[in-house]
């Protein structure tokens, strides 16, 4: 467990916050995403911090496995351009549509632009724009 990790356990002990195990460590992994996400930037393929991709791919698979939205549309992003995982059109939407359920705008457009391009499923723009 990294040292950050450590301190943000302690913290949220320490803040009469009563929570389970499992809710810390949700919390840690959240934080840990958004650190992620932030040190990635809106769009990952630009890696500014040089951060390792498959590191950071790692990272927003995990949390996008927690439902959150911003690393879902994130994760849609690394699919989508092979950045720390081969490029993969159809997980990309899945991870999309996700986090456009949740109302993410960037998602919901980027599903969108799938529909239109025929990228992980049929051309249709109908859905496009709807």
């Amino acid at each position: 467990m990294s040292d950050s990790t450590e301190k943000l356990k302690e913290a949220l002990d320490k803040s009469g916050i009563r929570l389970t195990e499992a809710q810390k460590d949700l919390l840690v992994q959240y934080a840990t995403a958004m650190a992620t996400i932030d040190t990635l930037g809106e769009y990952p393929e630009g890696n500014p911090a040089g951060k390792d991709p498959i590191t950071a791919f790692d990272a927003m698979s995990s949390a996008a496995g927690y439902g959150i939205a911003d690393a879902q549309y994130l994760l849609g992003l690394m699919y989508e351009k092979g950045h720390g995982t081969p490029v993969d059109y159809q997980e990309a939407f899945g991870w999309y549509q996700q986090a456009a359920e949740q109302g993410h705008p960037s998602a919901q457009n980027n599903l969108g632009l799938m529909y239109v391009m025929g990228k992980g499923v049929p051309q249709d723009n109908e859905k496009a724009f709807s």
